[in-house]
């Protein structure tokens, strides 16, 4: 009567148990690697949407206000440049405005935005205090990382005697979402 193992009877478990570790740990390393690019492209796509909601939001306060820039030149109240790296600038209401400590307080409740791609591919939000901006007194806000171009484009009445734009068109491309486009209906009134 035998009692216990051979030492080829343990030597072929060690193997089966090897090549079965060595199975579970690439699965789950895939499984990892897998589920950590899903939570980056969630991360990408909430990013993107917290872009839209505030474009939104700009969109919706638009008022036809038009600006003296820093040039002392007239700017119109929405502008769309394909050139130069401000795509999108508009005047928009909603916002109260804070004096700082050594200035008046004011009543405007109007502050203009630019949409600009920097360097680095973000897409960044500029806000003046107030219409007539200032260099010196704005604030700065990028949104999304990994744009590589944000277009802006509007259709026009046919009817002559109202040349203003009816519509506006954003389209942005991302390196890793794609491209998206949005487009907003302009107040009849502007």
């Amino acid at each position: 009567m035998r009692r216990g193992f051979t030492l080829l009877e343990l030597l072929i478990s060690i193997a089966i148990l090897s090549i079965v570790m060595t199975m579970a740990t690439l699965s789950y390393r895939g499984v990892m690697q897998g589920s950590q690019a899903a939570e980056a492209k969630l991360s990408q796509q909430v990013d993107l949407d917290r872009a839209w909601f505030i474009l939104d939001n700009d969109l919706l306060n638009f008022r036809d206000r038009p600006i003296s820039n820093s040039f002392g030149s007239n700017e119109a109240g929405l502008l769309c440049s394909e050139y130069g790296n401000i795509a999108l600038a508009l005047t928009r209401s909603g916002h109260r405005v804070f004096p700082k400590p050594d200035q008046p307080i004011t009543q405007t409740h109007l502050s203009r935005v630019e949409y600009a791609i920097n360097g680095d591919g973000e897409l960044v939000r500029t806000q003046f205090r107030f219409v007539d901006r200032a260099d010196d007194d704005k604030t700065e806000r990028v949104l999304l990382g990994g744009v590589r171009s944000l277009q802006c484009s509007f259709k026009t009445n046919e009817d002559l005697d109202n040349p203003k734009p009816k519509s506006l068109t954003l389209r942005m491309e991302t390196d890793t979402l794609g491209t998206y486009e949005r487009r907003y209906a302009l107040r009849s009134g502007w």
